[in-house]
């Protein structure tokens, strides 16, 4: 399956955001992109029903189907490759940003929806709408007021420039010089 560049893909007004990630990937290395699409397509099996639950059971559907029947493991940012969708599906483990966009990829395949979300210093899978929202971060969920806590959903191009951002810091912090200058001109395609 050949690759969409990425800034093709990060031109649309609404990428979808599997294949933006994965563009995002192919263009440091190359990407099985059919396979990373066959995984998900085969870890989203886990929660098919899923739209017919309300959002705090939908919640802990997909908190537990992330962390036990798929054994996703949160992360640090210090890996590059637990910045790449492809390599966090295949060793199953992420920055938690990627495990957030793992599970609204999820999400959608199983018919329901999601969004990833942020607060200052985490990241988060939104379930339902104002009031009410149910927020699942690695580790468990509960009920949210997304307004007093800073919490804020993302769209597509906004998870991909938080990905270069984080690919950016690493590959400086490593001194390696052109992937960390390839990261930085790929962020002036990405426009939330």
């Amino acid at each position: 399956m050949r690759q969409t560049p990425f800034r093709s893909v990060a031109r649309q007004a609404r990428p979808q955001l599997d294949e933006l990630l994965l563009a995002l990937a192919a263009e440091f290395r190359p990407v099985d992109t059919r396979g990373a699409l066959e995984r998900l397509d085969d870890f989203s099996r886990y929660l098919f029903g899923l739209a017919s639950v309300h959002a705090e059971g939908q919640a802990g559907c997909v908190s537990h189907a992330l962390r036990h029947d798929l054994g996703m493991q949160p992360a640090d940012g210090d890996d590059p490759e637990h910045m790449m969708l492809d390599r966090v599906l295949e060793c199953r483990r992420g920055h938690p940003l990627l495990l957030a966009a793992v599970a609204v990829e999820l999400v959608r395949r199983a018919g329901a929806s999601a969004a990833v979300c942020s607060s200052p210093a985490r990241w988060f899978v939104a379930f339902g709408e104002v009031p009410g929202v149910v927020l699942v971060e690695f580790g468990g969920h509960a009920h949210a007021d997304p307004a007093s806590e800073g919490v804020r959903r993302h769209c597509a191009h906004e998870i991909a420039f938080g990905a270069l951002t984080g690919l950016q810091h690493t590959y400086s912090t490593q001194s390696r010089v052109r992937e960390a200058d390839l990261a930085a001109r790929l962020l002036g395609n990405v426009h939330a």
